[in-house]
């Protein structure tokens, strides 16, 4: 029935979205990286709701609260606080790091990626042929990644420059743009940093993994919106032809992962799957996200900080699954990154490390005398990206690989930090 509770609490869900949009314009009177998020979340309002009214989905989700949506809006606007608070049209200058800082990191990077062109190209090309040739090939890939799983975090280093590479996978699309928007543009640079994100890309295809994919291609779009006001016109309308060169090729093999996965299964066509991907993670978090039948204590959002004190910490995502088989709801699912601090530590520890966190990156990132400072930059993308990348999905700096950017993040936070006090007592 169309007016049921379920529906009617969906649809406030949509209008609590939609109005929160509407008065953030009339507020701001630009559309910016605030804007274009708000609207990321009302997307995910809308496709839930029809998600939940399919015929495929009936008995895939329990009934609609509306509490659990109340408190999802709130948590996703304290978090997006300091993005809704930044202004594009006030912040007209990026503070330059000292050159051989910014050289140094950039490097490191790309000479991480570079080491690793050859395999990763060999495969990705592999898995491409057999997609092209065989629509199970996708599966194939998908199955073969899953069935390694359980050796995640066994303490093995094997690769160093494979953890180097992704450690600093979200700071490279930082970098890149950056550079994008220097007047003299340094096109070493800006090469390195594009081929280090592109085999980023190619890796996660290559294991028939479209989540790491669509956060990367998520992340590039928000990232150019952010930057769009200090490129010049030239670079911005170069950028968008690249752009969307690079994103149709993308879709291809993640096209063709869809097809394999799920075309085949009477349950999941190729059309419903992409609706059930990207609708769920609202309806999952309103069913189980405040009260799963128990909670993980940190073992997903602080896995390797856990690791190095704890020896029961479940290493992996297997083991995780095994550990709290109890609970109503686990990590196979999608349910926002909001939930999985309420799945981790329960509603009411989330609410507080949310407020607190927000108020701190807040000040952190207040911008003055219309000049943003680099370390700021970092902050302020680094909340960017919890958001971008974790709103369809779950937390994405979760797990071991997760906890590794960051401390990439705090790392590369400090390195300019430090780098502009020094700048400030060479001026004196």
């Amino acid at each position: 029935m169309f007016w049921s509770d379920s529906n009617i609490f969906l649809l406030i869900n949509i209008l609590l979205w939609l109005f929160t949009f509407i008065l953030y314009q009339k507020w701001r009177r630009y559309f910016g990286i605030g804007s274009l998020l708000l609207l990321f979340y009302l997307s995910f309002a809308v496709v839930g709701f029809h998600l939940f009214n399919h015929p495929q989905a009936v008995g895939w989700f329990k009934d609609i609260r509306l509490f659990p949506y109340v408190y999802l809006y709130v948590m996703l606007l304290l978090a997006t606080l300091p993005v809704l608070k930044f202004n594009e049209m006030e912040t007209s200058y990026i503070q330059e790091p000292s050159k051989w800082v910014l050289y140094l990191i950039s490097m490191v990077i790309i000479v991480s990626a570079l080491s690793q062109l050859f395999s990763i190209v060999t495969n990705f090309s592999n898995g491409l042929s057999k997609m092209l040739v065989d629509t199970s090939a996708g599966e194939e890939l998908y199955s073969e990644t899953l069935s390694t799983a359980d050796q995640a975090g066994d303490g093995k280093i094997e690769n160093i420059a494979a953890i180097i590479s992704g450690m600093f996978s979200n700071i490279s699309i930082l970098l890149l743009f950056y550079f994008l928007s220097w007047r003299q543009k340094n096109k070493y640079m800006i090469a390195g940093l594009s081929l280090a994100v592109m085999l980023y890309v190619l890796s996660s295809i290559a294991t028939g993994a479209r989540g790491a994919t669509i956060n990367i291609i998520l992340t590039v779009f928000f990232t150019y919106v952010l930057f769009r006001n200090f490129m010049l016109d030239k670079t911005r309308r170069l950028v968008r032809r690249i752009g969307i060169v690079v994103i149709f090729l993308i879709l291809v093999p993640i096209t063709l992962i869809t097809i394999s996965r799920f075309d085949q299964n009477d349950n999941f066509g190729t059309l419903y799957s992409i609706e059930y991907y990207y609708g769920q993670s609202f309806l999952n978090f309103n069913n189980y996200g405040l009260d799963a039948g128990g909670i993980r204590n940190g073992d997903r959002t602080a896995s390797l900080f856990k690791q190095l004190i704890w020896d029961n910490t479940p290493r992996n995502f297997l083991e995780r699954v095994d550990k709290y088989s109890n609970m109503k709801m686990d990590e196979s699912v999608f349910y926002t990154f909001v939930g999985d601090f309420t799945l981790d530590y329960g509603p009411t520890i989330s609410f507080f490390l949310f407020f607190f966190a927000s108020i701190f990156f807040v000040q952190k990132t207040k911008v003055r005398s219309n000049t943003i400072l680099f370390h700021q930059l970092v902050l302020f993308y680094f909340i960017l990206c919890i958001c971008v990348q974790g709103t369809m999905t779950l937390f994405s700096f979760s797990d071991i690989g997760g906890n590794l950017n960051i401390i990439a993040f705090v790392l590369t936070y400090f390195w300019f930090k430090i780098d502009y006090a020094k700048q400030q007592r060479q001026a004196l």
